[in-house]
This record gives C-alpha cells, sequence and structure tokens, in this order.
C-alpha cells in the first residue's frame, strides 16, 4: 500500500486549508487521489470584456524516503479523474496542464477555478487530484513525502492586440508598423518579418534609445518565427511576481547541491541577495538560510524578515515580490512549476489587453503615474503604501529600497489605475521588479518555441529546456516594465530599453530583479453535434460531428438506453440504438484550456 505523508504549502492569498491526505489508492492501475480543501479571496469570471478569469495552478512533488531531492508527481491528463466534493455554491472547472515527458504526455499540474461569471471567495473542500504514482516509477509499497503547492494565475483569452504605442518622446526600442511610429497590430501566431521597409513587417523605431540594439532594423531583417510565443493565442500567468514565500518553498524542495546554485546565502543565519555575507535582510528580501546546505545534504530556508530568529510569523516578508533573482534562477523555479517564461509580446498583451495603445501609458492604460514613498505594516500580510494615490514602485523611493508585498495598491474598491492593473487584472506589470522576457531582438531568443518545464531541474539545478535562452548566458533574455530602482520612463508597456541586454547585467542577482511564469493554453475548436436525426428507419446511423482543429474529441451518451457508440473519438462514427428509443449524444471536444460541448438528439423509428 502507498503511504504517504502529506504536507501542504500555499501561495499568496491561495491556501490549501487542510492537511492533504491520500485516499481512494487503486493498486491494480498504480494511482491514488490527493485530497485537499482550497480557498482563496477576489476570484472572478467574466465572459464580457476582459472576458477572462483568475485560477489556482495546483502541482505536487514527492520525496521518496531516503532521497534528497523531491520529484514532480505526474496527475492524470483525463479532466473528469480530477473532483471537488464539496463546491459551496460554486461549481468549478479543471482544466489539465500537460507537457510532454520522455515522448510521453504528463500532467504537470491542474488550473482549477470558477465554471461560470461571478466574483467573490472561493471555498472548495474535498479537492482530488488523481496522481499516477506509477507514471512516476513508483509502487503501492513505497514510503513517500507529499507537498501540494498552489499559485493563483490568470487566463489571459485568445485575441489580437497592440505592441508600440506610438510616443513621440523618450523613445526606448518601442516596436512599430514599419518605419512610422504607429502601433503594430498582433492577429495571428504566423511568422513576421522584422525590420525593412515593406508593409506588414514590425519595426523598432530603429533600435533608438536601446541599451543593446536589436539585429533588426530598418535596413536588415529577421524573421520572428510562427513558433515563437507571440500573445495572439491564449495562456495563463502568474497574477504576481514569485513571492518570497514561494521561492523558499521552492528552495526546500532542492538539493543541497542545487540549492548552491540557486542562493547565494548557503550559511546559517545568512540572508537570500548576491553574495553569502548579509546577516540582516538585504533590499526587503527575507529568505533566511535556516539550515546550511552541505554537498547533496540539503538545507533549510524560510522567511524571517523581522530578523528575530523565528520563521513565518505574520511580519515575515512572506508576500513581498521576490527579488535578487537571476534569469538562472527565474527559469529554473519556472521548470521547476511546469511553467515557461513569458515573450515580451506577451508581455504587452498581458498589460494593454485587445485596446488601442496610449503614447507612454503603463500597465493601468494611462500615462499618470504615482510613486509609493511610505510603507505601512511592513511585511505583513497586509503591507500596503500609505502614499496617497501611489500606484507604483519605482525611481528608488527614500524611505524604503526594495519591493513591496505583491498587489499592494488594490483594494476592493479600487479602480484598475489606483491598483496598478493591466487590463487583464494582472499585478504590478509596471514597476516593482523588473520582468524578465524572452526577447525578439537576437536569434537565441527567436530560437524560443514556448516548451514547458517538466517539473525537474538538472543536477546542477538548472531549467533543462533547450529553447529557453540559457540558465548561464541568459542570450536571448531581457527586461521589461521598469522596477523599483529606474525612474517611470522605464515603466511604460512598450518601453524596450533593456530588452535585448546582452551585457554582464542580465546574469547577475539585483535586488530589482523578480521573475514571472506563463503556460499556454491553446482553446479548443467550438463543437458541433451535427443536426438532430429524429424517426430514422432501423436501429443505427452515422453520427455527423465536427472535426476539430485544436482538442480531442469523445463521444458520450447523457440519455437513453440500450445505445452503442461504435468509435467513441471520430466524428462521424457509427451509432446503435434500440427500436422505437430516443437518445441525446455529446460531442465533446477538449484541451488544456477549455471544454467545448454540443448535444445531438437521435430518435429510431
Amino acid at each position: 500500500m502507498l503511504i504517504s505523508l502529506m504536507l501542504s504549502s500555499f501561495s499568496n492569498n491561495i491556501q490549501i486549508d487542510n492537511t492533504p491526505y491520500c485516499a481512494d489508492i487503486d493498486a491494480s492501475n498504480q494511482t491514488t487521489n490527493i485530497v485537499f480543501d482550497i480557498s482563496w479571496e477576489n476570484s472572478w469570471r467574466v465572459s464580457a470584456a476582459p472576458s477572462n478569469w483568475d485560477a489556482a495552478w495546483i502541482f505536487a512533488k514527492y520525496q521518496k524516503q531516503g532521497q534528497t531531492t523531491w520529484s514532480h508527481a505526474y496527475l492524470s491528463t483525463i479532466i473528469n479523474d480530477h473532483s471537488i466534493t464539496t463546491t459551496n455554491g460554486v461549481d468549478p472547472e479543471f482544466n489539465v496542464g500537460i507537457t510532454q515527458v520522455s515522448g510521453t504526455d504528463r500532467g504537470m499540474g491542474v488550473f482549477l477555478y470558477r465554471a461560470s461569471d461571478g466574483t467573490g471567495s472561493i471555498n472548495w473542500d474535498g479537492v482530488k487530484l488523481k496522481w499516477c504514482y506509477g507514471a512516476n516509477g513508483l509502487s503501492s509499497s513505497d514510503l513517500v513525502t507529499i507537498q501540494v503547492f498552489a499559485v493563483e494565475v490568470v487566463y489571459i483569452p485568445q485575441c489580437g492586440f497592440y505592441v508600440g504605442d506610438g510616443t513621440a518622446a523618450n523613445v526606448q526600442g518601442q516596436f512599430s508598423a514599419l518605419i512610422t511610429t504607429n502601433p503594430f497590430q498582433i492577429t495571428n501566431e504566423n511568422s513576421i518579418t522584422l525590420g525593412g521597409f515593406v508593409n506588414g513587417n514590425l519595426g523598432n523605431r530603429s533600435n533608438s534609445g536601446m541599451n543593446t540594439n536589436d539585429d533588426f532594423d530598418i535596413t536588415t531583417t529577421q524573421t520572428l518565427p510562427a513558433a515563437f510565443p507571440k500573445g495572439y493565442n491564449s495562456f495563463y500567468v502568474f497574477k504576481y511576481e514569485i513571492t518570497q514565500e514561494q521561492y523558499a518553498g521552492f528552495l526546500n524542495t532542492l538539493n543541497g547541491n542545487q540549492q548552491a546554485t540557486r542562493i547565494s546565502a548557503v550559511s546559517a543565519g545568512k540572508y537570500m541577495r548576491d553574495n553569502n555575507t548579509s546577516a540582516i535582510p538585504q533590499n526587503r528580501n527575507g529568505v533566511r538560510c535556516k539550515v546550511a546546505p552541505v554537498g547533496a545534504t540539503p538545507g533549510e530556508y524560510g522567511n524571517d524578515f523581522n530578523n528575530n530568529g523565528v520563521y513565518g510569523e505574520v511580519a515575515d516578508g512572506q508576500n513581498i515580490a521576490c527579488n535578487w533573482l537571476s534569469w538562472g534562477d527565474g527559469t529554473a523555479y519556472t521548470d521547476w512549476c511546469g511553467m515557461r517564461p513569458m515573450s515580451e509580446l506577451e508581455y504587452e498583451k498581458i498589460c494593454r489587453g485587445p485596446n488601442a495603445a496610449v503614447a507612454d501609458e503603463y500597465a493601468w492604460g494611462t500615462a499618470a503615474i504615482t510613486q509609493c514613498q511610505n510603507i505601512s505594516n511592513s511585511g505583513a500580510i497586509n503591507e500596503i503604501c500609505s502614499t496617497g494615490g501611489a500606484n507604483c514602485i519605482y525611481n528608488n523611493a527614500p524611505l524604503f529600497n526594495g519591493p513591496m508585498r505583491v498587489g499592494n495598491f488594490a483594494t476592493g474598491t479600487s479602480t484598475r489605475a489606483q491598483a496598478g492593473a493591466s487590463y487583464y487584472g494582472v499585478m504590478e506589470m509596471s514597476g516593482n521588479l523588473f520582468e524578465r522576457c524572452v526577447s525578439i531582438g537576437s536569434a537565441s531568443g527567436r530560437n524560443f518555441t514556448g516548451t514547458h518545464g517538466n517539473g525537474e531541474l538538472s543536477v546542477a539545478g538548472n531549467s533543462t529546456n533547450s529553447d529557453w535562452p540559457a540558465p548561464t548566458t541568459a542570450i536571448g533574455g531581457g527586461f521589461r516594465g521598469g522596477n523599483l530602482y529606474n525612474d517611470g520612463t522605464y515603466s511604460r508597456i512598450s518601453s524596450r530599453y533593456g530588452a535585448n541586454d546582452i551585457n554582464g547585467f542580465k546574469t547577475i542577482r539585483e535586488y530589482f530583479y523578480g521573475f514571472r511564469c506563463v503556460r499556454s493554453c491553446t482553446p479548443p475548436s467550438i463543437s458541433n453535434a451535427g443536426t438532430d436525426q429524429l424517426n430514422i428507419p432501423g436501429t443505427s446511423t452515422t453520427l455527423a460531428a465536427n472535426t476539430p482543429v485544436n482538442g480531442t474529441c469523445l463521444w458520450s451518451i447523457v440519455s437513453g438506453t440500450g445505445g452503442s457508440v461504435t468509435s467513441p473519438s471520430d466524428p462521424a462514427s457509427e451509432f446503435t440504438g434500440i427500436s422505437g428509443a430516443s437518445y441525446t449524444l455529446r460531442w465533446t471536444i477538449t484541451t488544456n484550456c477549455g471544454v467545448s460541448v454540443d448535444n445531438v438528439i437521435i430518435s429510431f423509428q
């Protein structure tokens, strides 16, 4: 029998509310359900603009007895294998994030969100995620420990959008249509010609104001391949930058050698920064080495922002954005949680949505910005900026020199501009910490195809996706969105000052560097089960559903007895029933981003 000691982890305002446990162990199929409760506040789903929702990205790690590292738990790739016992009035919807591992589809985690329009708190009891432990090479007799992780993410729907803002002042490599100053509209995921004079090409204002030029301009062209994620297709993005609690939790699943790669603080009592010397928090980072790693033997990390030696107190900075992250640190976390880096085109879509561009606009859609200069409730879960009207952290505020709690500007009554929120409700896309994006300005960046992490790092603790900019060089990565150090011009949506940075700054750890993860999400084709077939002679007929462009498909019998679908995944399958009977059949098309269903009625004479 699989024996599991279950531990829990939570992220920001998402909470795993009880101690998870294993149930319904199926030794023959080598599966079990991981069961827990989950809750979070301020959830939403809207069909009208912005036509999106927030969700929990939930994944699990396990540690086999006697091992020093944690491995990624493969969840079932079948949506209906996951369920909730008690919904408390809010119907849920699941979708599985799938990554190919050694040529086989594996469930890296699930997206869990409300199934219909609504706002308010989520309280779901008895969440059941089917873990295919046999796929992880485990047997029912193995002793393992499990951790469940949950992160709040935001769904970004498929649509066209603009890049570049047409500004006439403080030009910093903004995208443009041809050699004009006009914004460029992205309407599909097809390849794009970069530079040159031809109508339909994407320009960059002749590289004006960039610290490292793109390799295309008005005389030199490059091709951005169709496989590069341009942001037109739908995807999920972390609602907030990686927090200090999240990063400490990540570190605690690595072995000692991996930890030493992913954090400079490797001596007991030292705090996270760019070296191993700090006995006090540096630039508002409270991640501290509690037990030092020794060789492969892992150390232990926690949050001690108030520097009193007691970890995990209410004012220990768990929800402050995690700074001092290099490109390699961020991509390692991204691979570990089954996500991927975002492209700089996706960055602009997250901020602006489908709206027309506004010159010099910030993530909240206007060109007005107010600096935060004071903090209340420092380090606590309710840490806020106490500067009236402030909506951004930039330009080295005089009373503090580090990032703030994620989402700190938002209240129950704040507007988008007051909250510093993007069009889709993503927070701190302007200011606080740099957003690290994959650039279109170099060949290394354009090689990015958007593969997802497989949950496992290299022996040294690095990400392993070959299409991502390399963790040790970061060539092909860049900076967007500004930060707490630079002035406000760098925080504009379309500023590309460091978008193609190739100097040494991109590989180091800095107090204004952070990270945020995304995951691709292709919506299913719209289901069409065909025209009703009524009073058919005989007892069989040929079904006539549509063949999906995106997604897998399946026939099911909703009502009626004695019926049989010959080939359930064939849109033109034969269906056999009983004379005089009527049936309702459902044609379901599924991707990792949703489900589309349509019914057809079949009746026989």
